[in-house]
C-alpha cells in the first residue's frame, strides 16, 4: 500500500482499509489450522476405522477357531459310536438347540450313506431330513476331502483335522430347509477307539456365525457417532460376504450375502 496516498484518506476509510489487512492476516493461518485440524480429525478417523476392522477380523477369528473345533467335539461323543440312532438323532437336537448357529449336522457311514442327523432348526421346528436319509454322499467334496485326510490346516496356529468349505449358498442345507441358506461347513472323521474310521461328520453352521460379529461392530460404530458407516467384508479371493449398511436401508437387521 502506498503511504502516501494512505494518509490523504479520510479516517473512515484508513478503518476500513486496517480491518481488510486485519481479516486477511487473521483469516488466513485461521484457514490454515482449520485444514489441519480437518486433516487430524480424517487422519483419527482412519486410525478408529482400522482399529476395529482389525478387531473384528480377530473377533471372526476367534468365532472361527471355536466352529472348527465344534466339529471334531461332535466327533468326539461316544453317542455316534455305539450304533443307537434314536441317541444319534438326540445328540444332533441337542447340539442345534444349544448353539443355535448349526443348521444341518450331518454323519454319514465310511461309504458315504446317511447314517444320522439333526431333525430340528436351531429354533425348534422340523426340518426336511427325509430328502436326504437314502442318500450317497460319497461323491462330495468334502466326504472325499475327509476320508482321505485331506484337511483345512494351519498347523502354526493349531487348525487340524477339519476340512472347511467357504461361505456360499448351501445346497444341501438350501434343499431340506426349501429355501436359499447361506453358510459355512466344517468336516472331520468319526473314529473308534482303535482309530478306525466309522464315519464322516459334516457340521454347517449359517453365516449368522459372522453375520452376527458384524452388526455387533455396527453397533459399537453408532456409539462413536460413527453410525453412516457401510461395513464390507471380503473373502481371501475378493469375493463380496456381507454388505452392511442399515444407515441406507433404514433397517438395522439387514445385510446383503452374496455366494461364490
Amino acid at each position: 500500500m502506498n503511504f502516501l496516498r494512505f494518509s490523504r484518506w479520510s479516517l473512515r476509510q484508513k478503518i476500513a482499509g486496517m480491518m481488510v489487512v486485519c481479516v486477511l492476516a487473521l483469516g488466513i493461518p485461521t484457514f490454515l489450522v482449520f485444514r489441519h485440524v480437518s486433516a487430524v480429525a480424517e487422519a483419527g478417523k482412519l486410525g478408529t476405522f482400522q482399529s476395529h476392522a482389525v478387531g473384528l477380523s480377530e473377533r471372526i477369528s476367534a468365532q472361527f477357531y471355536e466352529r472348527y473345533g465344534d466339529v471334531q467335539a461332535f466327533a468326539a461323543n461316544e453317542a455316534f459310536k455305539g450304533g443307537d440312532l434314536k441317541k444319534m438323532d438326540a445328540a444332533f437336537n441337542q447340539y442345534t438347540k444349544i448353539y443355535g448357529i448349526y443348521d444341518l449336522i450331518l454323519l454319514v457311514d465310511p461309504s458315504g450313506k446317511y447314517v444320522s442327523s439333526n431333525t430340528i432348526a436351531p429354533d425348534g421346528s422340523p426340518i426336511a431330513v427325509d430328502k436326504i436319509r437314502e442318500r450317497s454322499f460319497a461323491n462330495e467334496p468334502w466326504f472325499i476331502a475327509a476320508t482321505n485326510g485331506k484337511y483345512t490346516e494351519e498347523k502354526s496356529k493349531g487348525f487340524l483335522g477339519t476340512f472347511f468349505e467357504d461361505a456360499q449358498i448351501d445346497k444341501l442345507v438350501s434343499e431340506i430347509y426349501g429355501r436359499p441358506m447361506y453358510g459355512t461347513a466344517f468336516t472331520s472323521q468319526v473314529k473308534s477307539d482303535t482309530g478306525a474310521l466309522l464315519g464322516v461328520l459334516t457340521a454347517r453352521p449359517g453365516f449368522r456365525w459372522v453375520e452376527g460379529e458384524v452388526m455387533g461392530l455396527y453397533r459399537q460404530l453408532q456409539t462413536e457417532g460413527l453410525g453412516s458407516t457401510e461395513i464390507t467384508l471380503l473373502n481371501a479371493a475378493g469375493t463380496l460376504l456381507v454388505d452392511y449398511d442399515p444407515a441406507v436401508w433404514r433397517s438395522s437387521a439387514t445385510l446383503t450375502l452374496l455366494a461364490n
